[in-house]
């Protein structure tokens, strides 16, 4: 069974973008373009990866992040977080402190190899 991946970003080319290549890797997408339907998607839906943009329209990701991890099914779900302004060209990214969790940060424009990496631990 594909393994489910949430993509949260607000920009329509980063979307399709991440969509293409995750699907070509053997994911199931989920998009969302802002917190709130990245919130309403994972409710609605079993995600066993997150993909999040931390600049977004109506709340930043590590927000989101800390709703989604107080859910009990969320809890374990792996978390890769997306931005213009983490620079990607460090070895290996960096990491984004939220609620206590360090989750891997990496930066726009998208290593997809180095995001797969990430996704599979």
């Amino acid at each position: 069974m594909a393994r489910t991946v949430l993509i949260v970003d607000d920009d329509a080319l980063t979307l399709r973008l991440l969509r293409a290549r995750l699907k070509s890797a053997g994911y199931e997408v989920v998009e969302a373009q802002s917190g709130e339907q990245a919130i309403k998607e994972a409710a609605e839906r079993e995600i066993d990866a997150v993909v999040m943009d931390i600049m977004l329209p109506d709340m930043d990701g590590a927000e989101v992040v800390s709703v989604l991890k107080q859910q009990q099914n969320f809890k374990r779900t792996r978390v890769v977080f997306l931005s213009g302004i983490v620079s990607g060209q460090e070895e290996g990214g960096s990491e984004l402190l939220v609620g206590g969790e360090n989750f891997p940060a990496i930066g726009k424009p998208v290593d997809v190899e180095r995001l797969l990496e990430l996704l599979e631990g």
